[in-house]
């Protein structure tokens, strides 16, 4: 009955059941075989049926099935069991499974659990409730839905653990004036949901997303990759990756020579990734980036011998007064200082910018698969981003300050008139040398 009610028939799993009793089409899973294969389902299913199973097993069927890339927490569960404890309902808990019909062989009950009754995602109940019982015809009698909406419009007493790995204007600090445009964003909602929010700031990215996959945490954002088992947003904010070179400027007059000899005179302009490499810069971006960037083999060499790490106004700065390293940064973040890298008596730019971008990026926030915010998150930013108030949030990071104008002086690809006068001087010193020459055969001579 639940089965022909609540699901289509293309969409269900069958987990470690002795036999397959259904008279229906359904794909059927057993790893309690020695030489079971991880099944890698093709869409997400609607329906798990797990039976024939202890509770003991059904910890580790669990853990089998939450590495399977298309498991889905928001599905509804039907468990066939014997002999099970209140605890069981902890491990529906930590895979955010809500949909639950738990049937009690022995005893033909049937039951599930409301963790969130009392409106805290803290405070969690985790106490079976019986809603009906198994009739002898195969129906089930029941006052109410077998799964009914379970998490509540309001919350109290909640607070929800964000880890953000730091990016300039995106994400700076959770609790300085200036916090960043996502922190902002996400204190917005959870006020809006009367939610605490307790922010970890990343220091190793590959080490503590570890903690967050092991669901230590409940939300995540920054330079994180999407992963299959987790959940992600409507994307708020596109940005692009995009390199940033010195500009070819003029040369000061008494500098011209002194740029001749000294390696870095940049007679090219740079305008390709290929000329970054010949002109052997150093590329400078954050961690961040560099961890979003999708890079080639040769690219990978060449980061590991000329890669430094700074922020993005440093980088930047190197790269305009400096003049020996790229930047590869986002688009925002040039956007954002870019005044301070102009000529006040020139109105000519210290920066140039390669086309086209080397790749966009969307951000997004990333919860754990099945959180039960991630639905009222999800919705309510789309009425943010709808409403213009992503926009308004996006425009107060605009412009950054503080940067100091740097006297270093710039340099332009040479034409004939940039070395007239190194000619010149090397003209009337080839004539003072052939002179000194053609005196000294002379006095050999006498």
């Amino acid at each position: 009955m639940i089965i022909m009610n609540y699901t289509s028939i293309s969409d269900l799993i069958t987990v470690n059941s002795k036999e397959n009793y259904l008279n229906i089409p359904n794909v059927h899973v057993n790893y309690n075989k020695i030489d079971a294969v991880w099944y890698v389902y093709p869409k997400k299913p609607d329906v798990y049926v797990i039976a024939d199973i202890t509770e003991n097993e059904l910890f580790k069927t669990m853990e089998y099935l939450s590495d399977d890339l298309n498991f889905n927490p928001r599905a509804k569960y039907v468990f066939v069991l014997q002999k099970f404890s209140e605890k069981i309902s902890s491990l529906f808990h930590f895979y955010f499974i809500l949909n639950v019909v738990l049937i009690d062989v022995e005893t033909s009950k049937v039951f599930t659990y409301f963790p969130y009754e009392n409106n805290s995602l803290n405070i969690v109940n985790n106490k079976l409730v019986q809603i009906g019982f198994c009739a002898e015809n195969g129906d089930i009698n029941f006052e109410s839905d077998l799964f009914p909406m379970k998490i509540p419009k309001v919350w109290h007493n909640s607070s929800i653990s964000i880890m953000y790995y730091p990016c300039e204007f995106y994400a700076i600090c959770d609790n300085c004036k200036d916090k960043g445009a996502e922190i902002e964003l996400f204190n917005i909602i959870s006020e809006h949901f009367n939610i605490e929010t307790n922010f970890y700031r990343v220091l190793t990215l590959d080490e503590d997303i570890y903690l967050f996959n092991e669901k230590h945490y409940d939300v995540f954002f920054g330079a994180q990759k999407v992963q299959d088992f987790h959940e992600f947003t409507y994307p708020y904010y596109s940005d692009t990756l995009v390199w940033v070179v010195p500009s070819t400027l003029p040369i000061p007059r008494w500098n011209r020579f002194t740029y001749l000899l000294n390696g870095l005179n940049y007679e090219l302009s740079i305008d390709s990734v290929a000329k970054i490499f010949s002109n052997n810069l150093k590329v400078g971006s954050t961690k961040f980036v560099k961890k979003l960037m999708n890079s080639s083999t040769e690219m990978d060499k060449y980061l590991k011998k000329n890669y430094v790490e700074c922020t993005g106004f440093v980088c930047l700065n190197l790269t305009a007064f400096k003049r020996d390293m790229a930047t590869l940064t986002l688009k925002r973040t040039v956007e954002a200082y870019l005044e301070s890298f102009s000529d006040d008596l020139s109105g000519q730019w210290s920066l140039e910018e390669l086309t086209p971008p080397m790749q966009t990026y969307y951000l997004v926030t990333f919860f754990n698969a099945g959180h039960p915010m991630f639905q009222l998150f999800n919705r309510n930013l789309l009425y943010l981003v709808e409403s213009g108030i992503v926009a308004k949030i996006t425009l107060k990071y605009n412009k950054f300050h503080g940067i100091t104008k740097n006297s270093f002086n710039a340099t332009q690809s040479l034409h004939l008139e940039h070395i007239t006068a190194p000619m010149v001087l090397w003209f009337v010193g080839m004539v003072v040398s052939l002179l000194v020459f053609i005196g000294e055969l002379t006095t050999n001579r006498l």
